[in-house]
């Protein structure tokens, strides 16, 4: 089975490992650079400490063991820190609020613990709360991601396992073949495949009647399509022909 991923960023980055950890071949094209666009953009925040109903609340919750899981795969991991967060109320109503949202996380197995203020020092010796604060909650499960990073690692582990890695080559076409797509059109050719994942947002030339709704992706051999890219593209790699 070969794979196309569209887009470069942390969605593309995850479907090509994954792909390839599962023996799949997977070439994966990005229009800029791997890990320039949203992905280069967001906080990346991991918290689920204000997220509501429980549904919503479990959803983050397992979204950010997920990434622990990750971490345990490819240590060392510089793109995963987990430092905790720190959260304490200005007033009266605040501090009440705050209690009732410790207890609700408790309920929920939410890791999460109050401590005196004087317990600050250890945690953010820099960090100054108002004369007024006795308490503060920590959360510390909770941290952020440096995505651009996290990226780099998936795809040069997917690199390593044997996917081509293509940077600066926008894919301008789906191409069809009797109602299904069989492949994409670049500035250098046209790649084959036999399913595709689109991890990047359509824009340009890809918004076009070429690309309805109602597509179908069912794996299909391919037999319509010419000028593969190059297998010797890596990680890295130009989209201008190679000599």
């Amino acid at each position: 089975m070969r794979v196309i991923v569209i887009g470069g960023g942390v969605i593309g980055a995850s479907v090509a490992y994954r792909l390839t950890r599962a023996r799949v071949e997977v070439m994966l094209l990005e229009a800029g650079r791997v890990a320039g666009g949203t992905s280069a953009a967001t906080f990346a925040w991991l918290n689920s400490n204000d997220k509501t109903p429980l549904e919503y609340h479990q959803l983050n919750a397992d979204g950010m063991a997920e990434y622990s899981r990750l971490r345990q795969e490819l240590e060392p991991a510089p793109w995963l820190h987990t430092d905790g967060n720190i959260e304490w109320a200005g007033d009266a109503s605040g501090e009440a609020a705050l209690r009732g949202k410790l207890a609700r996380l408790r309920g929920w197995g939410y890791p999460a613990e109050s401590l005196p203020i004087a317990a600050l020092r250890d945690l953010e010796p820099e960090l100054v709360a108002p004369e007024s604060v006795t308490e503060f909650v920590f959360y510390p499960s909770e941290g952020y991601v440096d995505v651009p990073v996290m990226v780099g690692v998936l795809l040069k582990a997917a690199a390593d396992a044997g996917a081509q890695i293509v940077a600066r080559c926008r894919v301008t076409e789906m191409i069809w073949d009797r109602g299904r797509v069989r492949g994409v059109a670049t500035a250098n050719g046209i790649a084959s495949m036999r399913i595709l994942s689109r991890a990047a947002p359509a824009r340009g030339p890809m918004r076009s009647r070429r690309w309805p709704a109602s597509a179908s992706l069912s794996p299909q051999p391919s037999d319509c399509l010419r000028s593969p890219i190059p297998r010797r593209w890596r990680f890295g790699a130009s989209c201008t022909r190679p000599p």
